[in-house]
């Protein structure tokens, strides 16, 4: 499993990192979880990365964490995102969702600090 936290403000000029860090985890095979509790900023080149890598998997293959308020959760609410994409409250809830435990390895990535 990968887990991928993206902390900070994310935006084009993190897009590109971001899009190679997703690229990499889906081509694993293994379940994607991105981590956004800690993004306090996100615009759509962001959210563009990780629609193309949802589309790139399998079913349950990608799960998106969001805070409950703010401004990232303003984006994928505004675009309809949820609709397209999985998205979870907590890393137990994605864990689960991918049919993991929140015991399992995994891989972690961070981008942007």
């Amino acid at each position: 499993m990968w887990i991928i936290a993206l902390t900070g403000e994310q935006d084009l000029s993190t897009a590109q990192d971001v899009d190679m860090v997703l690229t990499t985890a889906v081509a694993s095979g293994d379940p994607v979880v991105v981590d956004l509790l800690n993004a306090t900023f996100a615009d759509s080149s962001i959210l563009g990365a990780i629609l193309r890598a949802a589309e790139r998997t399998e079913e349950r293959g990608l799960a998106v964490v969001l805070p409950v308020d703010g401004e990232v959760r303003r984006l994928f609410d505004l675009v309809g995102a949820g609709s397209v994409i999985s998205t979870f409250a907590t890393l137990h809830d994605a864990f689960h969702w991918c049919n993991l435990d929140d015991e399992s390895e995994g891989q972690e990535e961070r981008a942007g600090e």
